[in-house]
């Protein structure tokens, strides 16, 4: 998308400026009734697929491991670890693990109903030329409702991912990843911290069981870094979903009037 970049920033306003190119096109290549096939070429791309659970399952399975590794860590009180460091990540790892399993199941629930969202949009739009009495009206506007809905999880024009895998919930396992390369669960000593010593000098100086320990963890955030990364994805895309249905029917709205 050009303009909407976040999952807050779907409002029935970007909407509508999103839909412009989009409209624009569609127009060049639409013809009625509207085939299933180009359905589905509008909207394969936002597609969740089986694969996507499996990485964002797989993700979910180690968070409970590398949280508990932490906390035996934090339970050794081993001088080379900093305490504060090791808070501070099992509590940044605790946190994603319920969003992330609420993405989970949203997934799960996408999954099972693409195929029949392509049968009702085809449905929906090979209607609308066709609608003339106000019941019939009421009911497309009912049924086209029902599609933003599942998509969105909102009776609003917005995306409601306060309880998914969110941009700061990306952000932080991010920062993790990043901080942990950056030999973030260690102690420094105060010379090192003055001299900003780079951390693969600072690593000559750390047990090999240590280093094992923290790359063991790291190892752990890149994989989870993943599947939050594919939870955050497949929610753009169904924003992207919303703002194809929503550029179909302004299209055939605008050849109506024509």
């Amino acid at each position: 998308m050009i303009y909407i970049h976040g999952l807050n920033q779907l409002s029935p306003k970007t909407l509508d400026i999103e839909s412009v190119p989009i409209v624009r096109d569609i127009k060049r290549n639409i013809s009625f009734p509207l085939s299933n096939e180009k359905i589905k070429e509008r909207f394969y791309p936002f597609f969740v697929f089986k694969s996507d659970i499996d990485i964002m399952e797989r993700t979910f399975s180690l968070i409970q491991p590398t949280t508990t590794e932490i906390r035996n860590a934090m339970g050794r009180k081993d001088s080379e670890f900093e305490a504060i460091n090791l808070s501070r990540a099992w509590k940044m790892l605790d946190e994603i693990g319920t969003p992330l399993n609420n993405n989970i199941q949203f997934a799960k629930e996408i999954v099972e109903w693409q195929d029949s969202f392509l049968d009702q949009t085809g449905n929906i739009l090979n209607k609308l030329p066709g609608l003339r009495s106000q019941e019939e009206k009421i009911d497309f506007n009912n049924r086209l409702n029902m599609l933003f809905f599942k998509l969105l999880r909102n009776k609003e024009m917005a995306f409601r991912g306060d309880d998914l895998v969110n941009e700061a919930r990306v952000e932080r396992i991010n920062n993790l990843k990043t901080s942990l390369q950056s030999g973030f669960l260690f102690h420094f000593k105060i010379e090192e911290e003055l001299n900003k010593t780079p951390f693969f000098v600072i690593r000559q100086r750390i047990s090999s069981q240590s280093l094992a320990y923290s790359d063991r963890i790291l190892n752990n955030v890149l994989i989870i870094k993943d599947g939050l990364d594919t939870a955050y994805k497949m929610n753009m895309n169904m924003i992207s979903s919303a703002v194809m249905l929503y550029s179909h029917i302004k299209t055939i709205k605008v050849l109506l009037t024509k």
